[in-house]
């Protein structure tokens, strides 16, 4: 089935698949903290993470979707280098997290969307409007508030690096991701580059060493939860919306996903929310529903050329 002709979603439906991704990646922020707590390291779990959602996805696309895999495979360099980009956003994130601290890497991280603003301008030709331009400073400004405590950011060269990195490659998963849902089925393309992505990561973590060790059965119950709840749906749902919204658009509602982590850990580990993070997440639904309302307001984003 040729892009043209694939049923693509409302832009509503679109919207609210990436929120809602954003808000299962959010959640899962609060469980990879309680595993990080019990010494499992953030490169192993990285491993568990990408080979448990890759065998399910696999699992589902060939028994549920075979002919979307078999349009994924048909561009499987495009859509393996698409599953690089996933398991280097994963790894240059955790660099930044050990090279400085977890704010200094979420709110770098964050810079995606300046990103994918730039983007669209310089390579789609869609205007740097005034609003577009305070929309994405107001969800940056809100990420500082939400993430950078009393003592403010930690910067260090490596930090500072790999925060980029994390940016760059972030980006470069959404501009890729739109171009391949565009020319073939979502779930087709998730689960070869989840495979991919796994692959990948072993050059970093073999999957035995990763896999091979004594866990606890609450440890593995929340490992499934991060294959599945926190990596194939969101990321299932992610793509998705992609079909329907922008990739800059799509990288401002995803600055949704530390609102949603504040929240649970305020929730759930009873973190204290303080009155800067209360503002700054004010200032980040601002920003999601400024964009959502103007995306309402603007045609449908273009698909990409065909390559």
């Amino acid at each position: 089935m040729k892009p043209a002709e694939r049923a693509a979603p409302s832009r509503a439906a679109g919207y609210a698949a990436v929120l809602l991704a954003a808000s299962l990646w959010g959640v899962s922020g609060v469980v990879a903290k309680t595993l990080f707590a019990e010494q499992v390291a953030p490169q192993t779990l990285v491993a568990i993470r990408l080979w448990g959602a890759a065998a399910v996805a696999m699992l589902y696309a060939a028994s549920r979707r075979p002919g979307g895999l078999r349009e994924a495979w048909a561009r499987r360099w495009r859509v393996g280098l698409l599953g690089v980009c996933l398991s280097g956003t994963q790894f240059a994130y955790y660099a930044a997290i050990a090279s400085a601290d977890v704010a200094t890497a979420i709110f770098l991280q964050y810079l995606a969307p300046v990103l994918l603003v730039v983007w669209a301008r310089l390579a789609e030709g869609d205007p740097m409007t005034p609003s577009r331009t305070a929309t994405v400073l107001l969800a940056w400004c809100g990420a500082l508030l939400l993430v950078a405590g009393p003592g403010g950011l930690l910067i260090t060269p490596a930090g500072l690096g790999w925060g980029l990195a994390s940016a760059v490659l972030f980006a470069a998963y959404t501009v890729l991701a739109r171009r391949e849902v565009a020319h073939s089925d979502s779930w087709g393309v998730l689960a070869l580059a989840l495979a991919a992505g796994a692959v990948a990561w072993s050059l970093v973590v073999p999957p035995w060493e990763a896999w091979l060790r004594p866990y606890t059965a609450t440890q593995w119950l929340r490992f499934l939860h991060l294959a599945v709840l926190a990596t194939v749906l969101p990321f299932g749902l992610f793509l998705y919306g992609l079909r329907a919204v922008s990739p800059a658009r799509a990288g401002l509602l995803a600055t949704w996903e530390p609102v949603v982590a504040a929240l649970s850990a305020h929730l759930l580990l009873h973190e204290r929310l303080t009155a800067p993070q209360a503002a700054g997440a004010a200032f980040i639904l601002a920003a999601v529903a400024w964009t959502n309302w103007e995306g309402f307001r603007e045609a449908k984003p273009r698909w990409p050329a065909p390559d």
